[in-house]
């Protein structure tokens, strides 16, 4: 059964409203654990990083696309990550032209304490929901980012 348009505009307002809630939550959360990293980290910075421990070696031409920004930009991130010691760079095997991209073994035990940390947040956080209410609340987040994929 359809809902009526004025409800099913008064809950996708509701929705918009929740998902800009949680977009200013996600950017101060970001770059929190970006400053746990090290405090000069940028948040731009520790989420290409994040993206470099969590999904391997890329080439920066992918995390330019992954986080819709141009090369540029990328280029400067990374440079940033190179002198804090967080990244390395090597010749792609598959083509010599360009480079890959590692999150260095600092840079991965740095993130694993912030995830450590995270993890903790979460679990005091929720501390009142239950399994299979986190649960359902990430398989309809799955679903959502499905649906705007």
């Amino acid at each position: 059964m359809n809902a009526k348009p004025r409800d099913r505009a008064e809950a996708t307002t509701a929705l918009e409203h929740e998902l800009s809630a949680i977009m200013r939550r996600i950017r101060r959360a970001t770059s929190t654990r970006a400053r746990m990293v090290d405090p000069q980290l940028p948040s731009a910075a520790y989420s290409i990083l994040r993206s470099l421990h969590e999904n391997g070696p890329q080439r920066s031409s992918a995390l330019a696309e992954v986080f819709a920004i141009d090369k540029g930009a990328v280029s400067r991130q990374v440079a940033l990550l190179e002198q804090f010691g967080f990244v390395e760079r090597a010749p792609d095997p598959e083509d010599g032209r360009a480079q890959i991209l590692t999150a260095t073994g600092a840079a991965v035990e740095r993130l694993r304490e912030v995830d450590r940390l995270r993890r903790r947040w979460y679990e005091e956080r929720l501390s009142d929901w239950s399994d299979a209410e986190i649960r359902e609340l990430a398989v309809q987040l799955g679903r959502y980012n499905a649906a705007m994929d």
